[in-house]
């Protein structure tokens, strides 16, 4: 379970990394931070389904429980409403109806 923590922690940190706005100065490593989330979500995958083979009982963070029940109803969602504005004045409406 440590490992799979610290693995969890690397993909925050990664995430963290990649998604900051005042990052405008990126520091150029290899292999690339894209690259390293990829991976490091591929041996979080590989960690729980080796902790699962030795004998072990992994259970869902909440996050990943909250992922796993979207992953499922995604198919449902049948329009998306989007608000954009209303700081200084008015605000525009759209609505996106999926079929």
């Amino acid at each position: 379970m440590t490992a799979i923590r610290g693995i969890k922690q690397e993909i925050g940190h990664l995430k963290n990394s990649m998604e900051n706005p005042h990052g405008d100065i990126k520091t150029v490593m290899h292999p690339s931070e894209d690259t390293r989330l990829h991976w490091a979500r591929e041996y979080l995958d590989k960690a729980k389904q080796t902790y699962v083979e030795a004998g072990g009982t992994y259970t869902l963070s909440k996050s990943e429980q909250k992922t796993a029940d979207f992953d499922t109803n995604i198919n449902a969602i049948c329009k998306i409403t989007f608000n954009i504005g209303g700081y200084f004045g008015s605000y525009s409406t759209y609505i996106v109806e999926l079929s």
